[in-house]
């Protein structure tokens, strides 16, 4: 996770200095701007940094404790065991999806990127390049975890063909609209 964090904003500072060295001297006001900017930005990467290896250093969670219950007829309580306890269920070919992957989600967060994007302005353009870099990143990782379960035979072929499709629709849709902003405020990356 350090890792990605790093290597993102060793993009964003790499794209901001190429900016940087391809800007006329007349605009030291939009160089100051764009500086603050990445200013905030990396002091909010700072803070996400600190609060990642704070998580990391938290002792797990407390596992419960069994419980008891009652039987409706009044017989004497019997101990019920802890969910680590059981069996783990019938392998199948394949199961139902653990879970929709965050689609819904990740598709709402496209549809803001996407018009955020649309009004970037050029003040704007590398906070929602960030933001994008970002949400393409957490795009990326769902992409991997639903390879993961299906190459675990946690979900069939054509639920793994529906997701991978959906997600590279959102992509391209994040991709789009990205290249749209660059080429109106004319941005060359």
């Amino acid at each position: 996770m350090k890792g990605k964090i790093a290597i993102i904003l060793a993009i964003g500072l790499a794209a901001a200095l190429l900016c940087a060295c391809a800007q006329p001297k007349g605009q030291s006001a939009d160089m100051a701007a764009m500086q603050q900017q990445l200013d905030r930005q990396a002091a909010e990467l700072a803070a996400l940094q600190e609060e990642l290896a704070q998580a990391q250093q938290a002792p797990p969670p407390a596992q419960p404790a069994a419980s008891t219950s009652t039987v409706a007829s009044g017989a004497a309580p019997t101990a019920v065991s802890n969910v680590d306890t059981l069996p783990p269920p019938a392998a199948t070919e394949t199961q139902t999806p653990p879970a929709d992957y965050g689609l819904p989600g990740l598709t709402e967060r496209v549809e803001a990127m996407v018009a955020q994007m649309e009004t970037a302005t050029e003040q704007t353009l590398f906070d929602a390049l960030f933001e994008a870099k970002a949400l393409e990143n957490e795009i990326d990782a769902q992409d991997d975890a639903v390879e993961r379960d299906y190459r675990q035979n946690l979900i069939s072929r054509d639920d793994y063909r529906s997701i991978e499709r959906e997600l590279e629709l959102l992509e391209e849709r994040l991709n789009q609209a990205e290249d749209s902003m660059e080429y109106r405020l004319g941005y060359d990356d």
